[in-house]
């Protein structure tokens, strides 16, 4: 902290780094020849820290320089006389450092003394002034939310790590007195290949000019701006040449993404609810290893649906994901972003046939990719062939027609489509033979140790019920309840079934009685699935992949079901043991896998390897970055 007179102000700070701070620090004063005795004050008044008393001032750069030549730790905090950290300010910016070494400095959620943001990050302009990203604006709002790299961190409050500020010599006294060092530094680490990061979860208030005259500092940075010009003329080239970005959306969203090395799109039906199925842990999946992947490029989910977004948006915020939804105006929103995105991801049709059109006439240059997931016209199709009437299947064929002219025309007008199984891919293939298609799967994290037979009793059913009434999922559990069974116990009148899974319906809620528990949500089902013999999944329509089946794969968990629930899972000759279409032989295989101990124990068995080989987190993001490579994107170094 280097401190020029305002001695109370920085009394104020250094009692709230006392207080709010874990004891993991040591703290460094310089004193710049303050004229009112300042120095004095602090050689009085604060003990425990090093005070350097200068006799002159050097300026905020060379006291900091001064400063850090007696620090002993790998980071650096500069923080100012008159910035006040809040509580829990310190452990986000450091556990965000130490989890990527590329990253070479990172600041805070910077607010203002009346709680408004001061700033969510700052971004350079092409004259060589700073912008203040969401400056006046409330800073719970959803675009200030999210970690992301910026052009530069204040120093107002600015965490380095020691090694990178020594290698670019520290702050250049080229700009003493003070203002544009820090924009200097960060340019300079990041010629270095060092990003610097913009960290939400920590907040620190700062009182603006509280160690100077608004004037003055006024005059400072136009003087040391006309240095950083002359310096910097590459990297000013690429900002966008705007006068006052805070004035317009889209102006500032230019300014805020012009260093991102791509931009990217997804859009889909909501904020993913990441444990509640319905194809949304791989959406959640998909878009969290496109920004950990890819860290320097802008990713972007637009959620049509706000259904609980801000529950689901946190843990996406933190991966860094701009996430954007309950806009009132799709075309006017992506007018302000015209021309923004390199890529564009849609999934499901509903989203195609709502967005494609203004999409394409605001982003023609971006490459676009139609996310399958399941091909919706044939989940309808199947349904329509076990409704329980004939103008209940007459609409639903006629609501499966609509959608495959839907899905043919996304198909087909994508650059490249995405799919979760080899039998859709071969669909696409068979209607768009010109389009590249990529399998991108469900990750799923393999258990290396999971319970074995003895261990385990009772069949599962596993999955949600976010669709509602007549979805898959309630169609299985009430087939599971009333055709197989009664079999079932027919040989185990004490075998039991659980029923695992968010949102289940009224018709789910009544099959609980003796023998039958309807468990509802669970934030982990992973004790569950450690816990049963058997799942048992006897899907009579749906599309796609199965994630129930995946995770019970994964889970260590052998399963039966039907030939559409064991789409896409590759099961091989593991097929005639785990797959059958009439309830009396599903009755025969899951008795046959819950009376054999050493069946039991060979399914499991070839089930985690195939779960790790196909399906485990290191094969989804080789075929993410396969696929996004096809898009022109940069593979990472690692991943």
């Amino acid at each position: 902290m280097v401190t020029w007179g305002q001695a109370e102000l920085a009394l104020e700070a250094l009692k709230a780094l006392e207080t709010r701070t874990p004891p993991c620090y040591e703290v460094i004063l310089v004193d710049n020849g303050s004229p009112d005795g300042t120095g004095r004050r602090l050689a009085k008044e604060v003990g425990g820290a090093t005070l350097v008393q200068l006799e002159r001032n050097t300026g905020f750069g060379g006291g900091s320089n001064l400063g850090a030549m007696r620090a002993r730790a790998p980071f650096l905090c500069f923080l100012n006389s008159d910035a006040v950290v809040q509580e829990g300010w310190l452990p986000p910016l450091l556990a965000r450092l130490r989890s990527d070494p590329e990253i070479g400095a990172i600041s805070p959620c910077i607010l203002n003394q009346d709680g408004t943001l001061q700033e969510a990050g700052s971004h350079l302009k092409a004259d060589g002034f700073t912008f203040a990203y969401g400056s006046g604006d409330d800073p719970d709002r959803p675009p200030y939310r999210f970690a992301r790299d910026v052009d530069y961190a204040s120093a107002v409050c600015l965490v380095v790590r020691r090694s990178a500020f020594l290698a670019v010599g520290g702050f250049d006294p080229i700009f003493h007195p003070a203002y544009f060092e820090d924009v200097d530094l960060c340019l300079d680490m990041g010629d270095r290949g060092l990003r610097t990061v913009y960290e939400p979860a920590s907040r620190v208030v700062h009182v603006q000019h509280g160690s100077s005259s608004a004037q003055s500092a006024r005059a400072q940075m136009e003087r040391n701006r006309e240095h950083l010009c002359r310096r910097w003329p590459r990297a000013l080239r690429g900002r966008p040449a705007m006068i006052a970005p805070e004035l317009h959306d889209g102006a500032a969203i230019a300014c805020r993404d012009a260093r991102a090395e791509d931009r990217v799109l997804l859009v889909d039906d909501r904020v993913p609810f990441r444990d509640r199925g319905s194809g949304d842990p791989r959406s959640a999946a998909l878009v969290t290893e496109l920004a950990r992947l890819w860290p320097r490029a802008r990713v972007t989910l637009l959620a049509v649906q706000p259904h609980e977004a801000l529950r689901y948006a946190e843990p996406l915020w933190a991966s860094g994901v701009e996430v954007v939804w309950g806009v009132a105006d799709w075309e006017r929103w992506l007018e302000e972003r015209q021309f923004h995105y390199s890529v564009v991801i849609i999934s499901r049709p509903q989203n195609h046939e709502r967005l494609d059109a203004a999409l394409r006439r605001t982003q023609p240059q971006a490459l676009r990719v139609y996310d399958v997931e399941a091909l919706c016209f044939r989940r309808l199709e199947r349904q329509a062939r076990v409704a329980k009437t004939a103008s209940a299947a007459a609409a639903l064929n006629a609501e499966a027609e609509r959608f495959r002219r839907v899905e043919l025309e996304a198909v087909a007008s994508a650059d490249v489509v995405w799919s979760v199984s080899h039998e859709e891919m071969a669909f696409v293939a068979g209607v768009a033979p010109q389009t590249e298609t990529f399998r991108l799967v469900y990750p799923v994290a393999v258990e290396t140790d999971p319970p074995g037979f003895a261990k385990r009793s009772g069949v599962l059913f596993f999955g949600g019920f976010l669709a509602g009434p007549g979805s898959p999922n309630e169609d299985s559990v009430l087939y599971l309840v009333s055709k197989i069974m009664p079999r079932l116990r027919s040989l185990d009148p004490g075998l039991t079934l659980t029923v695992v899974g968010a949102d289940p319906t009224q018709d789910v809620l009544g099959v609980a009685g003796p023998g039958t528990k309807v468990v509802g949500y669970v934030p982990d089902p992973r004790p569950w699935l450690a816990a049963a013999r058997l799942m048992l999944v006897p899907a009579r329509f749906g599309a796609g992949i199965k994630l129930k089946l995946l995770d019970a794969m994964a889970a260590g968990l052998p399963f039966v079901t039907t030939p559409i629930g064991a789409e896409g899972l590759l099961l091989g000759d593991l097929q005639p043991l785990l797959v059958a279409e009439e309830p009396s032989e599903l009755a025969r295989r899951a008795w046959h896998l819950l009376s054999s101990p050493d069946l039991w124990a060979e399914v499991q068995e070839r089930l985690l390897a195939l779960a790790a080989a196909e399906f485990g987190p290191d094969a989804f993001r080789g075929s993410l970055v396969q696929a996004m490579a096809a898009l022109g994107m940069a593979p990472p170094r690692t991943y």
